[in-house]
């Protein structure tokens, strides 16, 4: 039986060429691409609505960012979940093969499970660009097994003129920032550094710097290392040869010293006593 919501839904037409055109410029990413972030908001769609899933999972890293708290930060074409309740991997490949059913119903788009491993899935799809003449795109969907410690229920933030409704569960924002201030103490890669930068520069309403500071310390002590607010001065050269390569999807994004000034001045103190909580 179809629920009247699904026919709702169903009556209502894919976005237009068009549209993805505009998204292609404003992004300055290409129009396949823009198609498959509609299409991996859709799915997500399709997961969130899933009573099995939605209580399963919760989006991480970029996925998180990018789904449930900035609007503004780059979009992602993939998705990225951690698992916070146990579910076999039998369980869950039906349970994806069932949400990517639901996703074409809402959504008018085609999604088909193409592959499933226990740690990754492969969603084929057909969007507003249509079939290809060669291989469908896939949605890759990674999933780690280490739970989260702190989960937020917040909607998705969604960029197109349809409707595209549901609550997603995401790592909350302050875990995030709290990973990545962790590996800014040690040798960040520079997505983690970009990815504090706009957690910092973005966030001021949202972010709690004491509950970041106080995950952050926890997290260290569990890897044992040293908390501080600042870069290895040693290795901070390195990763400003490597920062515009390595960062070259992502458009617009700050130079290497903009991003350092602007983290550590954020976040005050760069000294170690301070962040890792020791007196002097």
């Amino acid at each position: 039986m179809v629920c009247a919501s699904c026919i709702e839904h169903c009556s209502l037409p894919m976005i237009s060429f068009g549209e993805l055109r505009k998204k292609s410029v404003a992004w300055q990413c290409e129009i396949s691409d823009v198609e498959k972030i509609y299409a991996r908001d859709w799915l997500l769609y399709g997961m969130f609505h899933s009573p099995s899933l939605g209580e399963h999972l919760c989006l991480r890293g970029a996925s998180a960012l990018a789904s449930a708290y900035f609007l503004a930060y780059p979009r992602v074409e993939d998705v990225d979940f951690a698992r916070v309740t146990a579910l076999d991997d039998a369980a869950l490949e039906r349970a994806i093969g069932d949400a990517a059913a639901d996703a074409a119903r809402a959504s008018n788009l085609q999604f088909r499970l193409h592959a499933f491993q226990k740690s990754t899935a492969r969603i084929e799809f057909t969007g507003p660009l249509g079939r290809r003449s060669a291989a469908q795109p896939l949605i890759v969907v990674r999933f780690v097994s280490t739970p989260p410690r702190r989960v937020e229920q917040v909607a998705l933030l969604y960029p197109f003129s349809d409707t595209c409704d549901v609550t997603v569960r995401a790592i909350s924002l302050d875990e995030l920032a709290a990973e990545r201030l962790v590996s800014y103490s040690q040798k960040p890669r520079a997505r983690d550094v970009y990815d504090l930068w706009f957690i910092l520069t973005h966030g001021a309403e949202k972010l709690s710097i004491e509950k970041m500071r106080a995950r952050a310390q926890e997290l260290a002590q569990e890897k044992n290392v040293a908390l501080r607010a600042a870069l290895d001065s040693q290795y901070a050269p390195l990763l400003e040869r490597a920062w515009e390569n390595a960062l070259r999807e992502i458009r617009p994004h700050p130079s290497f010293p903009q991003a350092r000034v602007e983290i550590e001045a954020l976040l005050g103190s760069p000294d170690r006593a301070a962040w890792s909580g020791e007196t002097t």
